[in-house]
């Protein structure tokens, strides 16, 4: 499952409820379009605990995918 947004702010710390986690096991941030892009954060390299993710450092207007 994708999502797609365009950044409003320069923090992003996505959160997604327990009782929606099951067989959630790795959150990935990317950055720019379908055809170019960016890994930006991924929750396992990053050490961040499922279900979430944080993200300092977006740039305003930029597409984001997770």
């Amino acid at each position: 499952m994708w999502f797609s947004f365009v950044a409003d702010n320069t923090v992003l710390n996505i959160n997604i409820p327990n009782s929606s986690y099951a067989g959630i096991e790795n959150l990935s941030l990317y950055a720019g379009n379908c055809d170019s892009l960016i890994l930006l954060q991924n929750s396992l390299a990053q050490g961040d605990s499922l279900p979430s993710i944080y993200f300092a450092g977006l740039n305003i207007n930029t597409p984001v995918i997770f």
